[in-house]
């Protein structure tokens, strides 16, 4: 693989950052993905000048690390942005600004190209820079496989063209003229042969594509040059074949399987490809698919990632770059290594290398979500703020890929899980309540967040509706999974850094039945509820556990959960509203270990 020479441009005040750059370019330059340069590898007694500008011009990757004092120096600015924006202007270059620290650079003439970290953010501003520098990383490692795509380098003919000339044939001697009288011969003349005979065969039709008519010579007049030409025309005439054969019969399975993958539904990803024709499974890029959709299936029968840890590495071995071999390794970063950062870096490296998998873009969002819990619960807003601001990026441009992301309910229950941590639990409940009549999980966080607004007894009213209609859908069995709770599990928190999930059945309606009496509960207490009609049929506060939940860890895992939803309620209920002290009655069997869930200073429902 050829390296692409990178050249970086910078003030030499701002060489500790340049340095630790330099050092999270390390694996790209091993790889030989980049040959970096920079004015420290100048040696002792050469021309500085004249070595940066041989440097600069031979450049394919020019990065200008932004500061206030790249600004203020005059050769960085004058010299080499200059000349390095003429070459970005005639195709020869890539120009990449990274802004190292805060300043006015927008208006400046590579204000318009695209710049590193993510919307021009300041590495110097991320609570972490190595994540910043790491971002950096990742986004030059797939330029550098753009460019490679857009300009494949050609072969090496550093030994030279091969001689052109050739000695040329020996001439025939010219043929007299011909005299009326055929040359005396010693034996008696040959007979001569008779015309070849025409084979003529119509037009061969495959599918949509026409070949023919045809017209051979009969019998065949067999030569080298023949042969090699029938050879020819074979294998052509195969590879039309193959190709419509492959279009017709595997793609459309590929294309599914593909399409299923990014939303990892990779039960139904393997069924497709399975249903190609067997033969297909032989070719190296299906059995690829194939086996990663196989490995996902497993996690999605229950598997722990624990404990399919060498089946990864060896599918990591194989498909380094795959996008959803790079999912599996992030879910085991984050549910094995407990390592969030790793975790991140690896789903967004998923999520760039294929912009359309929006289960990486989810992913990589549902963690920078953890990351906004985890400073809230350490009072640190601004970083809060930031990895917000990071997940509504990848939800925004997940959404801008795949519109219909947005309807599937892990997905949209995530756009509303992001506007609670945002302090706008208004905002949520409209995101849940439009798609509860069809999801089950959707409907349910509804009914929760109907909690959390002020006096909204129609919220609640709602809420329990349609808390109770899921549950009903849960209770039926003999449904579709879709239809039934929904096939995924649901994700919960009972922590900043603690988020379980429910799959079986039971757990499902076991939490259903909880929300539905504390909403009963609720409803009745609501300041703002009417004083006619019939009497509302109140659940006591606190009330044992619903039929559906029994006795079991699991049923203490839902009340966890019940008690965090509560916890969160009673926070955003003032002291005066009649549903405080309802609350207050539930929270009472409550673990005095378990929190409320943070969010940002709040905006009012719209």
């Amino acid at each position: 693989m050829r390296s692409l020479a990178l050249f970086i441009s910078y003030s030499h005040k701002d060489d500790d950052l340049r340095a630790k750059l330099d050092a999270h370019l390390s694996l790209l330059k091993r790889q030989s993905v980049f040959n970096v340069w920079h004015d420290r590898r100048i040696a002792a007694g050469k021309e500085w000048a004249g070595e940066i500008d041989q440097a600069l011009e031979s450049a394919e990757v020019v990065l200008l690390l932004i500061s206030s004092d790249f600004l203020a120096s005059d050769y960085c600015y004058d010299n080499e942005m200059r000349r390095a924006l003429e070459r970005h202007g005639q195709g020869s270059t890539r120009v990449v600004p990274v802004i190292l620290r805060r300043c006015d650079w927008q208006a400046s003439p590579f204000g318009k190209l695209q710049a590193l970290p993510r919307d021009g953010q300041a590495v110097t501003a991320y609570a972490d820079v190595d994540a910043a520098l790491t971002e950096v990383a990742v986004a030059l490692r797939a330029l550098a496989d753009e460019i490679r795509r857009a300009d494949p380098q050609p072969a090496d003919h550093a030994a030279g063209e091969a001689e052109s000339s050739r000695v040329a044939p020996a001439a025939t001697p010219a043929v007299p003229a011909s005299s009326g009288t055929l040359p005396e011969s010693d034996g008696p003349p040959a007979a001569a042969l008779p015309p070849p005979k025409k084979l003529k065969i119509g037009a061969i039709k495959f599918w949509f594509v026409e070949l023919g008519p045809f017209e051979l010579d009969w019998p065949p007049q067999i030569g080298m040059g023949r042969v090699v030409m029938l050879t020819a025309a074979a294998a052509l005439l195969f590879v039309i074949v193959a190709a419509i054969t492959f279009s017709l019969a595997v793609k459309p399975h590929l294309d599914e399987a593909r399409e299923l993958m990014r939303r990892a539904e990779y039960g139904p990803a393997v069924k497709s490809i399975e249903a190609a024709p067997s033969w297909s499974q032989t070719l190296p890029w299906v059995a690829r698919l194939l086996a990663q959709a196989r490995f996902g299936r497993r996690l999605d029968a229950g598997e722990h990632i624990r404990n399919l840890t060498p089946e990864l590495a060896a599918l990591s071995q194989r498909f380094p770059q795959a996008p959803d071999v790079l999912v599996f390794q992030g879910t085991k970063s984050y549910y094995v290594d407990g390592d969030p950062q790793l975790a991140i870096e690896q789903f967004t490296h998923a999520a760039n290398n294929d912009p359309a998998h929006i289960e990486a873009h989810f992913l990589a969002a549902s963690r920078h979500i953890d990351l906004a819990y985890i400073a809230l619960a350490q009072g640190a807003e601004s970083p809060a703020r930031s990895a917000i601001a990071q997940a509504q990026q990848l939800i925004e441009r997940a959404v801008k890929q795949s519109p219909f992301a947005q309807t599937l309910p892990r997905y949209a229950n995530q756009m509303g899980e992001l506007q609670e941590v945002e302090g706008n639990p208004g905002g949520a409940y409209k995101t849940y309540s439009g798609l509860a009549a069809v999801h089950p999980l959707s409907a349910l966080q509804a009914a929760l967040l109907s909690w959390r607004l002020p006096d909204n007894s129609s919220a609640l009213r709602h809420g329990r509706e349609m808390s109770e209609s899921a549950l009903s859908r849960v209770m039926q069995s003999e449904q579709s999974p879709a239809e039934s709770g929904d096939a995924q599990g649901w994700t919960f928190r009972v922590g900043a850094t603690d988020p379980v999930e429910l799959h079986p059945r039971a757990e499902k309606a076991c939490l259903l039945a909880w929300t539905i009496a504390i909403s009963t509960s609720l409803q009745g207490s609501a300041a703002d509820s009417p004083a006619s009609g019939p009497l509302l049929a109140l659940a006591p506060a606190p009330a044992p556990a619903p039929a559906p939940c029994g006795k079991s860890a699991a049923a203490d895992l839902v009340r966890e959960i019940v008690c965090v939803q509560v916890l969160t309620a009673l926070q955003a209920t003032p002291l005066s509203n009649p549903r405080h002290k309802t609350l207050e009655a539930w929270r009472s069997d409550c673990s005095p270990d378990l929190r409320p869930l943070q969010a940002l200073p709040g905006r009012s429902r719209q």
